[in-house]
């Protein structure tokens, strides 16, 4: 169950207190509950401080709160009535809208009506953001913060908020899931230049109304103590679309969904994994549950290659472990959490663009995103020196730096 520690003022592991954040910059941790299958940050709600779990989501815009726990599946209700909720009319700052949301989430949904309400973020607080608050929902345990584009909204979103009400200097943000059983971290307005290898490689993303579209390059894999395999562009690209495979990156799904042909190329090629078929006849490769240490499944974007360790890519099912892989219908691509396990990605919705980078960890270093074009700094991370850079816009983060 996750623990709700609201008042609590240390920070997570790995996390940079409010006092040590530079100026524009808000850092939150992300909890990575239920074997990896939800990420979860505590927003706090209203004059009265109302705090709330919400699961975060790359794959919609929408933030609402209060599931209807009545219609959650049998395993997932009694968890829906343990988590605090949000009580519009006990907060002196909130606003009922006369306006109404209705969502859609592939087999799930969410209607009910919109509020604003001041909501607490970190040690910042965004006034009069709005907010769905949830009077029918299918299959939620908990309310939803979704991070997408959310173009279509017709409201500021909460990045968006953040930049207007000058608490980040642009509507930018990073994320850090981490590895199972690990905590992670959003960071608004800024980088955490520790939390990466290397380098971070920019690629656009397409105009869209929800989620963040971008092109795969290439695809291969690295087994333990071989080669590299890269794969043929008409596996991974069956459609010969002329910038790639278009995807969309998405926290809120727990495989990554890639078509047929490249699916079954990396499970044959992946160590001791057995093809199984669900009663629908639709495949999945079995994986031992304890990964190799070596070993990645390797995605290119543009001219950077993003190598995510075998560790981040075992989905835990119930004690049956999968490779994080799994069919998807012709053209509807996605990244999922086992992607977002071991990368580190920017997304700079001003510029639209997307930087993605190896996750790493070897401290914490927060450094604001800027405004305008080529808004993220490029800094130095894990394990490189500032001098591989041709553009370097700050100096290599002292290798000393600690986290308090």
């Amino acid at each position: 169950m996750l623990l709700l520690l609201a008042v609590d003022a240390t920070p997570a592991p790995g996390i940079k207190s409010a006092l040590n954040l530079p100026l524009h910059t808000v850092q939150i941790p992300t909890s990575n509950e239920f074997n990896g299958f939800m990420h979860i940050v505590n927003v706090t709600i209203g004059s009265n401080n109302q705090t709330v779990p919400l699961e975060f989501d790359l794959g919609s815009a929408v933030i609402w709160v209060n599931p209807d726990c009545q219609q959650c599946e049998k395993q997932t209700k009694a968890r829906c009535e343990q988590f605090p909720r949000y009580n519009v009319m006990t907060s002196k700052t909130s606003k009922l809208l006369d306006k109404s949301f209705n969502r859609t989430y592939g087999g799930y949904a969410a209607a009910g009506v919109y509020f604003t309400d001041d909501i607490k973020i970190g040690s910042v607080t965004v006034k009069q953001q709005q907010i769905g608050l949830a009077a029918e929902t299918s299959n939620f345990s908990m309310g939803l913060w979704g991070s997408g584009q959310g173009t279509d909204l017709g409201y500021p979103t909460v990045v968006q908020s953040l930049s207007a009400q000058g608490q980040i200097n642009s509507a930018a943000f990073s994320l850090d899931l981490r590895p199972v059983k690990s905590t992670g971290s959003l960071t608004f307005g800024g980088i955490d230049t520790k939390k990466y290898r290397c380098d971070l490689g920019r690629v656009p993303f397409q105009n869209f109304t929800q989620q963040y579209y971008i092109h795969i390059n290439g695809v291969g894999q690295t087994p333990p103590g071989k080669q590299p395999i890269s794969y043929p562009a008409s596996i991974w690209n069956p459609e010969n679309n002329t910038e790639g495979t278009r995807v969309f990156i998405d926290s809120g799904v727990p495989y990554n969904y890639l078509p047929q042909y490249v699916f079954a190329a990396i499970g044959k090629d992946y160590p001791r994994a057995k093809e199984q078929f669900n009663e629908h006849g639709v495949p999945k490769f079995v994986v031992p549950c304890e990964a190799p240490t070596t070993g990645t499944i390797d995605l290119t974007f543009g001219s950077k290659t993003v190598k995510i360790p075998y560790q981040d890519m075992v989905v835990n099912e119930y004690g049956t472990c999968y490779l994080g892989f799994a069919l998807a219908p012709p053209g509807f691509y996605i990244l999922g959490m086992p992607f977002l396990r071991g990368a580190y990605v920017v997304f700079d919705n001003e510029n639209r663009e997307v930087w993605i980078g190896e996750s790493d960890d070897c401290g914490s270093d927060v450094v604001p995103i800027g405004k305008g074009k080529d808004a993220v700094p490029i800094v130095a991370g894990c394990g490189c020196q500032a001098s591989n850079y041709n553009l370097p816009v700050y100096a290599a983060p002292s290798a000393t730096a600690s986290v308090p």
